[in-house]
């Protein structure tokens, strides 16, 4: 034929072959064979906005996790001195607490140190009905930690 790619259309291009894309071990591995930095971006492709933004929203949706996380766990300790009744009313107010405590990143971050620090207790000579706290107390405490 004297045409090199004449080959190539003798084929359907439902035969041919897709190229497969390396994974990330394999482009490491290669870029490590290079040994030359330069090669970097023609390898990985060049970094993007796009990607610093995942980041950040996914940086954001890791501070709303671990803020749920530790209210959960400040308000499982509390569990046992809340009166039934009195629980619902904390837990309607969860959701409030989630929302405002979550509204930017820094003030989740603030609120989780916060969390993290918070032991409720009764003041001292403060009597409690039943043995049992009013969910009004640690609600308060909540909304202190907000300010």
């Amino acid at each position: 034929m004297g045409n090199p790619y004449a080959s190539l259309s003798l084929f359907p291009e439902a035969d041919l072959v897709t190229a497969v894309e390396p994974s990330l071990k394999q482009k490491k591995a290669y870029f490590k064979k290079l040994e030359n930095p330069h090669a970097f971006s023609s390898i990985f492709g060049e970094p993007s906005d796009d990607l610093w933004q995942a980041a950040a929203r996914r940086n954001e949706n890791s501070f709303a996790v671990v803020l749920e996380k530790e209210l959960d766990e400040v308000l499982f300790q509390y569990k046992p001195f809340v009166a039934r009744n009195e629980w619902a009313k904390l837990m309607d107010y969860k959701p409030m607490f989630l929302k405002q405590a979550g509204e930017t990143s820094e003030r989740a971050e603030r609120v989780v140190n916060r969390l993290q620090k918070l032991k409720f207790s009764l003041s001292p000579g403060e009597k409690v009905e039943f043995n049992r706290a009013p969910s009004a107390r640690i609600i308060s405490e909540l909304e202190k930690i907000l300010d």
